[in-house]
């Protein structure tokens, strides 16, 4: 009797130390998130104590405040899981290649198409479609590629797999696109016309590519996204910004930090169109081994990225014979 008197005391403590401690360690993780969460807030409270002097207003464009460009390239690679199809373990290529130029002062934008089959030299490779630099080295080796075949200096990277694009576009709240024509993608069909696009459809509007010129037309749809994006990002608040940076800094490949680059993305409060310069590289269609390429013009490829870059240029890019 004494034995089973101790044993109900004994378990009746263990329970209650049991009790106590899970509630200890709740109370503290929540403790923790709480100063996680105050801190974030206080991080974006001050930014927006700045934020009048951080946004340039229209009347100062192009006035007091010094060009200093910023050189980015964006990127989205073929990897990540697509409706159910298995995920890529290797690098994947780089299907969208947008090189961005960005002039924090004066809020404008310039962006540089380059088509996924355009014919280029792979440092330590070899000359084949410039997409596969990614697959061959990654981030590093693509930049590497883009600054020789352009003679750009680029300062910035920021790279998508399909779940951080999809991601990214539905923490925005959707971007609001007009489809130019019904689309069919890995069995996924999306009606043309204007509409409001999650990171699902978007992602499909961004990687169709049967369209009468190709992947030309597919990088002149993807010029188009990537505009209504940056209109979106416009008019966000800066404390959403700031959220939308620390909830997907860890899903892109970049070498950006969050606070550079919400800054850049603050720089463009009440962005019009007027304000961004669209270009894709210009050239033909040829095929080399039955393989086909996008040879670009040596001559226009020279004038557009002198217009687009030229405080930017490295020098020379590669010849294209």
């Amino acid at each position: 009797m004494l034995i089973m008197t101790f044993y109900r005391t004994a378990r009746k403590y263990l329970l209650l130390l049991l009790a106590a401690a899970i509630l200890g360690t709740a109370a503290y993780t929540g403790y923790q998130l709480y100063d996680l969460f105050r801190h974030i807030q206080v991080m974006a409270y001050n930014l927006s104590d700045q934020e009048e002097e951080l946004r340039p207003t229209p009347d100062e464009k192009n006035e007091d405040q010094p060009e200093d460009p910023v050189t980015l390239l964006i990127y989205g690679v073929d990897a990540g899981d697509w409706v159910g199809r298995q995920e890529r373990e290797d690098n994947g290529n780089a299907d969208t290649i947008i090189l961005t130029n960005i002039y924090p002062g004066s809020r404008e934008i310039a962006l540089l198409s380059i088509p996924r089959d355009t014919l280029a030299s792979i440092p330590g490779h070899y000359r084949t479609k410039i997409n596969q630099a990614h697959a061959f080295g990654g981030s590093e080796l693509l930049v590497e590629t883009v600054e020789d075949f352009t003679g750009v200096s680029i300062d910035y990277y920021v790279g998508f797999d399909y779940p951080a694009f999809r991601n990214v576009v539905d923490l925005m709240g959707g971007i609001e696109f007009y489809v130019d024509r019904d689309i069919v993608f890995e069995g996924f069909y999306l009606e043309g016309g204007e509409q409001i696009l999650d990171g699902h459809e978007a992602f499909a509007v961004i990687q169709a590519r049967r369209d009468p010129m190709g992947d030309v037309d597919r990088v002149r749809r993807q010029q188009r996204f990537l505009e209504a994006m940056v209109m979106k990002i416009s008019e966000l608040p800066l404390e959403e910004l700031f959220f939308l940076g620390v909830v997907t800094w860890d899903q892109v490949e970049t070498n950006l930090d969050i606070m550079t680059g919400v800054s850049l993305a603050n720089s463009f409060t009440d962005l019009s169109g007027e304000d961004l310069k669209k270009e894709v590289l210009p050239g033909r269609f040829i095929d080399i081994d039955e393989v086909t390429y996008w040879k670009t013009d040596p001559a226009r490829n020279e004038e557009i990225i002198n217009e687009l870059f030229e405080p930017r240029r490295s020098g020379g890019g590669e010849p294209n014979d």
